[in-house]
């Protein structure tokens, strides 16, 4: 398994952001970082990544494998509103800050969300800010503990091997059927199911997260019914269904 991290979003040096707040250089140190630290995790800040070509890939697969998301949304600037919106695309857990110079964020997409309130004019209103985010990390845990197995995302970095294999598996059935359909040999409903199924599984491992459901529920059936419908597919079927197996236990399905 991955180490748990917190990836924090802010304007990175290069950004030039207008009106960012001069407390939000301690808001990592002061705030994030110790609160992160108290439960085991690792805390990223954004604008330490390495400012090359590859940033913005960098920062999303950051984001991706990331427990938690901090972001200080007091100033807009692109690469601030482009993280912003992956971590919402991506349905991680955020927190999100903002100082309290301002009554509201410039930034859309989280105008309507809930923020911490902040200020480190004082060791009270530091505590306040630690106090704030905890509740909140402790919240999403709580509610992260709860969610069924068969009902979570999970990362493909934390189980990659298995998840390569599945991959192959998955392109070599529908490679197969795809040259058969082609022919005329298969088709119907169930064909396109299938295909539908492991083009949407295929696309979420891309993606570097993958909702368990899709698995179970989508991937799972589809290649069962398959078996009975298309015989001539049941080596690779069986192979993929092998793999799947696995793959479930390793994610403790």
């Amino acid at each position: 398994m991955t180490e748990s991290t917190c990836f924090h979003i802010t304007p990175r040096q290069q950004s030039n952001a207008p009106s960012l707040p001069l407390e939000e250089p301690q808001l990592f140190d002061r705030v994030i970082a110790p609160v992160c630290s108290k439960h085991g995790i690792r805390a990223i800040h954004g604008s330490h990544l390495p400012l090359s070509g590859e940033i913005a890939e960098i920062a999303i697969g950051r984001i991706r494998e990331a427990l938690l998301v901090t972001g200080e949304v007091s100033a807009s600037s692109p690469d601030v509103e482009y993280e912003v919106g992956a971590t919402l695309a991506l349905e991680k857990p955020f927190v999100w800050f903002l100082s309290k110079q301002f009554m509201a964020s410039p930034i859309d997409a989280v105008r309507k969300s809930e923020f911490v309130h902040y200020s480190l004019e004082s060791e009270l209103e530091v505590d306040l800010a630690r106090k704030a985010l905890e509740e909140r990390l402790l919240g999403f845990v709580a509610s992260k503990d709860t969610i069924p197995a068969s009902d979570r995302h999970v990362s493909t970095a934390d189980n990659s091997e298995p998840f390569a294999m599945l991959v192959a598996k998955l392109n070599r059935v529908r490679a197969e059927f795809a040259d058969d359909h082609k022919s005329n040999e298969l088709g119907g409903e169930e064909g396109k199911i299938l295909l539908s199924e492991i083009d949407a599984t295929l696309a979420q491992i891309s993606n570097g997260i993958v909702r368990t459901k899709q698995l179970t529920q989508g991937l799972k059936p589809a290649l069962e019914r398959s078996l009975l419908a298309y015989p001539g597919l049941r080596t690779l079927i069986d192979d993929a269904l092998n793999v799947l197996g696995t793959l479930l236990k390793a994610i403790g399905i």
